[in-house]
């Protein structure tokens, strides 16, 4: 009996050996299970992909004259190939919120505007990328302009086409088509009952002179109509200037930029005198040469004339404030005796302008070649000079010196008649060193 006791202990020992080596096994395996697992998920948390980062991409679109354009469609790229597009807003800015790239972006539509394929690329996006439009031809930013007195244009019921001038000043635009409507400074003209518009133009100052003035056609129709139109200038503007048949005072209420114009025609030699009751207004005479001179609180002008002379008198003013205001304008004629004379000289010079010193200039009544009725000698000015009554013609004969030719082989020319400030009339003439 004890034998069989210290048997089943021993076989009880062995069992639990067995037991005790087994689950040893067991935890090992499940030790190696757990630290292949945390390998792999550290494995796959260092081949995570990186965080991307995304940016807002902007572009503002414009017309040529700087302004917003609204509802414009711009498409960004990325390598030629297209990622998305956006919508100009109010201020004509469009936004992407994108990846970071070199994105390229153009407007691929906008009502009214060509879209010619301009592209921006964006090298950061901090760029703010421009692009300017032009607008499709009749446009308020593309009109079409007009350098002619008349034209046409074909127009529709269902946009305004404008035309653009470049100088309104003293115009008119006349439209005579019953089925035209015409907007001019914000204002719509419609015919009147004789089937005619009639706008006159407002003058462009300095400021404004690069600026077209905008008129927009378009037709009260269903169908594509023709508008003829035509500029006028009008009376007293400088291509329609009134005539002063006398020199009596005018009164007249200048417009800024937008002076009157008159034709007088001299009826004696002598000097023309302007008086005007305002400093702040301004009369010209002879609309090149001759300017205003404001004193004792009046503008006064003189000009030599001639009888027969057409002088043109511009009288306007250059003030804001003076402008719309009526002023007087007085006129007298100085008439010069009839055995006045004058002083006409001769300038004579080298190619060079260099002055001639004893050059011979023989002086001949355009009425009698025969013989000179004197002959005079230039000075170390190379001047020469004489003196006769204002309303003969007269021409001069150089006598060449040695080594000279003439320009053209001509030894004569006509004088000028046109008074210098000084009252004095000359000619001019250049020979050629041999």
């Amino acid at each position: 009996m004890k034998k069989f006791l210290s048997r089943f202990h021993l076989l009880s020992l062995l069992v639990l050996i067995l037991l005790v080596t087994l689950a040893l096994v067991a935890c090992a395996d499940q030790s190696n299970d757990n630290a292949g697992e945390n390998t792999t998920s550290h494995e796959e948390t260092t081949t995570t992909d990186p965080v991307e980062t995304k940016s807002n991409y902007s572009v503002s679109v414009c017309d040529t004259n700087g302004a917003p354009i609204m509802g414009a469609t711009v498409q960004f790229s990325l390598n030629g190939a297209p990622v998305c597009t956006a919508t100009t807003n109010a201020q004509g800015i469009a936004t992407a919120f994108l990846e970071e790239a070199s994105y390229s972006v153009t407007v691929i539509t906008a009502e009214g505007f060509i879209c010619d394929g301009e592209t921006y690329t964006f090298q950061t996006s901090f760029a703010v990328a421009k692009l300017t439009l032009n607008g499709v031809l009749g446009s308020t930013t593309n009109p079409e302009y007009i350098s002619e007195d008349a034209g046409s244009v074909s127009v529709t019921t269902d946009q305004y086409f404008y035309i653009g001038i470049m100088d309104p000043n003293g115009k008119k635009l006349v439209v005579n088509n019953t089925s035209a409507i015409v907007v001019y400074d914000g204002e719509e003209y419609l015919p009147d009952e004789n089937g005619i518009i009639n706008i006159h133009l407002k003058p462009k100052d300095a400021t404004d002179s690069k600026k077209p003035t905008l008129i927009g056609f378009k037709s009260a129709s269903n169908s594509v109509t023709a508008i003829s139109f035509s500029l006028e200038y009008l009376p007293g503007s400088i291509g329609a200037p009134l005539t002063l048949e006398t020199l009596d005072s005018i009164t007249a209420t200048p417009v800024k930029n937008a002076p009157v114009y008159y034709h007088w025609t001299a009826t004696a030699n002598g000097t023309l005198k302007t008086v005007c009751d305002s400093e702040a207004n301004n009369i010209i005479l002879n609309v090149e040469s001759r300017t205003s001179d404001p004193s004792n609180g009046k503008t006064s002008t003189t000009l030599s004339v001639l009888k027969g002379e057409t002088v043109t008198i511009c009288i306007g003013t250059l003030s804001s404030a003076a402008a719309g205001t009526e002023m007087t304008v007085s006129f007298e004629l100085d008439e010069a005796p009839q055995d006045f004379n004058f002083t006409y000289r001769i300038q004579v010079s080298d190619n060079a302008f260099h002055p001639i010193t004893n050059v011979t200039v023989q002086i001949y009544d355009r009425t009698d070649t025969a013989q000179p009725i004197c002959t005079v000698i230039t000075d170390a000015d190379g001047l020469a000079s004489f003196e006769g009554p204002l309303n003969k013609n007269y021409y001069a004969r150089i006598l060449l010196p040695e080594g000279y030719t003439a320009a053209n082989d001509k030894t004569e020319s006509e004088f000028v008649l046109s008074a210098d400030p000084f009252g004095i009339l000359s000619a001019s003439f250049v020979i050629y060193n041999d």
